[in-house]
C-alpha cells in the first residue's frame, strides 16, 4: 500500500510538473521520495530524486530567464531615455539592468551595459567641456569688454558664439533623427 501511495505522490509531481507546477511537483516528489524510502524501494528512492534534481534546475532557468527578461526591457528602457536625452534617466534604467544582469549571472550583458554607460559619459564630459570653453571665452570677453578692449571681446564672443551654434546644431541633427524615427 505505501508503494501505491509513493507512485501515486510521483504521478501528481509529474503531473504538476508538465503544468509547470513547480512548488506542487516539489511537494508531491519529496511525499514520494519519503515513502519509497519507508518502502525501501531504492531504485525509486533514486529515480524520485533524479526528478526532484531536475526540477530544481528546471526552477533555476526559469529564474534566469525571468530575470534576463527583466534586465533587457531594463537595458532597452535605458537606450529610449538616451533618444529622449534623458541622460539621468537612462543612467539609472542600465544601473539597474547592470545589478539584474549581474544577479541573473550574465557578465557578457553586463559588459555590454556599461559600455553604453561609459559611451553616454564620454558624450557627456564632451558636451558640458564644449560649454564650459564658450563660457570661459564669454567670461574673457566680458573682461575685455570691461577694460575697453573691444577688438579681443568681440573676438572671443564670436568663438563662444560659434560653440554654442555647433552644440545647437548637434542638438537638431538629433532632433530631426528622432522625428524620421517616428514617421
Amino acid at each position: 500500500k505505501i508503494a501505491q501511495q509513493a507512485e501515486q505522490y510521483e504521478a501528481e509531481g509529474d503531473q504538476a510538473l508538465a503544468n509547470g507546477d513547480y512548488s506542487s511537483a516539489q511537494d508531491q516528489y519529496s511525499y514520494a521520495r519519503t515513502l519509497y524510502k519507508q518502502s525501501g524501494n531504492k531504485d525509486s528512492v533514486a529515480l524520485v530524486q533524479s526528478k526532484i534534481a531536475n526540477l530544481n534546475t528546471k526552477q533555476q532557468d526559469v529564474s534566469k530567464s525571468d530575470l534576463q527578461g527583466k534586465a533587457h526591457d531594463m537595458e532597452k528602457d535605458g537606450d529610449l531615455k538616451v533618444a529622449q536625452d534623458q541622460f539621468d534617466d537612462a543612467r539609472i534604467s542600465y544601473a539597474d539592468a547592470i545589478e539584474t544582469y549581474s544577479a541573473a549571472g550574465l557578465s557578457n550583458n553586463v559588459t555590454t551595459v556599461q559600455r553604453k554607460i561609459d559611451l553616454l559619459d564620454q558624450k557627456n564630459t564632451a558636451f558640458e567641456a564644449q560649454k564650459s570653453k564658450a563660457a570661459a571665452y564669454v567670461a574673457d570677453a566680458d573682461a575685455k569688454t570691461q577694460a575697453g578692449d573691444f577688438k579681443n571681446a568681440k573676438y572671443l564672443y564670436l568663438l563662444a558664439h560659434d560653440i554654442y551654434d555647433t552644440l545647437l546644431e548637434e542638438g537638431k541633427k538629433k532632433g530631426k533623427k528622432k522625428k524620421k524615427r517616428c514617421k
